[in-house]
């Protein structure tokens, strides 16, 4: 039995305006994910406010923003955060929880690393001991 890809995989395309449509519009999509994944992870990594827009080839605007579009468009062009939009406070309070209990696992796992180095020391300590009860046969 043949055993080898059945498709091509990923492959390098020439950077030219791709005729047929269906494949343009499928191209579109796809890439169109991608940046909002590749934006998405800067926020994630990086903390950074992020704001794409993008018209597809038919006019039809797409758009993703961290903390909101409306308000990178207003940091990009220097205006006042829009009323109401409490998003970034929202982000922010989410952050600092998210922090507090990264913090208190950290404290657990820190107290659990240094309870395991003492045990070793102990064991370190006592293992001659135990040998040789082990050669007396458990008596002493």
């Amino acid at each position: 039995m043949d055993q080898r890809k059945k498709t091509n995989g990923r492959q390098k395309i020439e950077m030219k305006k791709i005729e047929n449509e269906d494949d343009r519009l499928i191209t579109f999509s796809k890439r169109r994910s991608g940046i909002y994944k590749k934006a998405s992870e800067l926020v994630t990594l990086c903390g950074a406010e992020v704001g794409v827009v993008i018209f597809s080839p038919a006019g039809k605007p797409f758009s993703f923003g961290h903390p909101s579009v409306e308000s990178m468009a207003n940091r990009f062009l220097k205006q006042n955060p829009p009323q109401g939009d409490n998003t970034h406070s929202l982000v922010e309070a989410h952050r600092k929880v998210r922090i507090n209990e990264l913090n208190q696992q950290y404290n657990v796992l820190s107290s659990q690393l240094e309870f395991e180095k003492e045990r070793e020391k102990v064991e370190l300590i006592l293992r001659p001991f135990l040998q040789v009860m082990a050669m007396d046969g458990g008596h002493f």
